[in-house]
């Protein structure tokens, strides 16, 4: 007969943890005792007890905000639907909603970078950037706009109407999206942004937006600090 392996100690932490938030000892949106007091408290090493901690937060039972401490969140992780779904993806990427704080246009001639990634050539291009304000700190938007689709837009090509198209109408006029992720070093035109991260590092999700006979609409490069980055994909049976 198999002898059942021992339940390791950080997984005793979680549970010990859980059932201290779920009988209310710790409610919703309190601070929890330093990791010295849990670590005594609970009998077990701060390596260990950081392992229990990294694995409430998982399950997204506390936020570890560094140099601040962990606080009860108390409502796990929902099941809603993600990335799978079309539509404004920087609030998709973080448990956290952002506001604009800037709309930078510029309209310029094409060159052959746009020519190879739009496929095709077209007089103008539309660069567009934005800055956004979550609770965290702050996120970047590089877009491009090629060909027709914002000559609609015409005479009205502000910065409002810019950023109302792209949060909504582009995607009424498009039938699928290209999502892919990276993870850079920071650099120096990002900290200008404002674009800080604990571990230097940054997040890069560029989506390429497509029209309903495969044309090229849109390209995002979305910038933010990659220990935001909590994202979901509701995947289902069938096609």
């Amino acid at each position: 007969m198999a002898e059942l392996n021992k339940q390791p100690k950080y997984v005793k932490v979680y549970n010990q943890l859980l059932a201290l938030i779920e009988t209310g000892i710790y409610p919703k949106e309190s601070k929890l005792p330093s990791e010295l007091q849990l670590a005594k408290k609970l009998g077990v090493s701060r390596m260990t007890l950081r392992q229990g901690l990294n694995l409430l937060q998982e399950d997204g039972l506390i936020e570890i905000k560094h140099g601040l401490g962990s606080f009860v969140t108390g409502e796990g992780t929902p099941i809603n639907e993600g990335l799978e779904r079309q539509g404004q993806v920087l609030d998709k990427l973080t448990a956290t909603s952002f506001e604009l704080v800037s709309c930078e246009l510029n309209l310029r001639p094409a060159d052959h970078y746009i020519d190879k990634h739009f496929h095709q050539r077209t007089g103008q291009v539309l660069d567009v950037r934005r800055l956004f304000q979550g609770e965290k700190g702050q996120a970047y938007c590089f877009t491009v706009v090629a060909g027709p689709e914002f000559e609609s837009l015409y005479p009205d090509l502000t910065e409002e109407r810019i950023h109302d198209w792209l949060e909504q109408d582009l995607y009424q006029h498009s039938v699928s999206s290209h999502l892919h992720f990276q993870v850079l070093e920071e650099t120096h035109v990002l900290k200008e942004q404002g674009l800080t991260s604990q571990f230097h590092c940054v997040g890069l999700v560029t989506e390429k937006v497509f029209g309903q006979t495969g044309q090229l609409l849109a390209i995002h490069k979305y910038y933010l600090p990659v220990e935001w980055i909590s994202w979901d994909v509701l995947a289902k049976t069938g096609y």
